[in-house]
């Protein structure tokens, strides 16, 4: 970052911050260009943010709003949500018989080796 540059650190990415991230999410890295794109985007979207947190009128907006369950208004007609319930599967060892492989009872997959983050 530039001596000049006023930003506080913890809220700009920067290279070595996206090879972090890229890391912590699995992307692979892109081409320089993509990198400086992403950059550009994820900081404009830090200031977005920063802007909205710090705005003075924020806490009086939020309290004129309701808590909801969803984040989309369900329409009164709607259908109640149902009751949970465990059906059992009527022939599980039909679906079992398709599998590539199982033991005791169960599908056997295999070991997906990852990096510990």
């Amino acid at each position: 970052m530039d001596r000049n540059d006023t930003r506080h650190p913890a809220l700009h990415i920067n290279t070595e911050r996206l090879k972090q991230l890229q890391k912590w999410a699995a992307i692979a890295p892109q081409s320089d260009e993509e990198d400086r794109y992403l950059i550009q985007e994820l900081n404009n979207q830090l200031k977005d943010m920063v802007i909205k947190v710090l705005d003075p009128n924020l806490d009086a907006a939020l309290e004129a709003i309701e808590p909801t369950n969803y984040g989309v208004d369900l329409p009164y007609r709607c259908a109640p949500m149902r009751e949970d319930a465990v059906d059992p599967w009527p022939d599980p060892d039909a679906l079992l018989d398709k599998a590539p492989r199982v033991k005791d009872g169960y599908f056997v997959v295999p070991v997906s080796k990852h990096e510990s983050l």
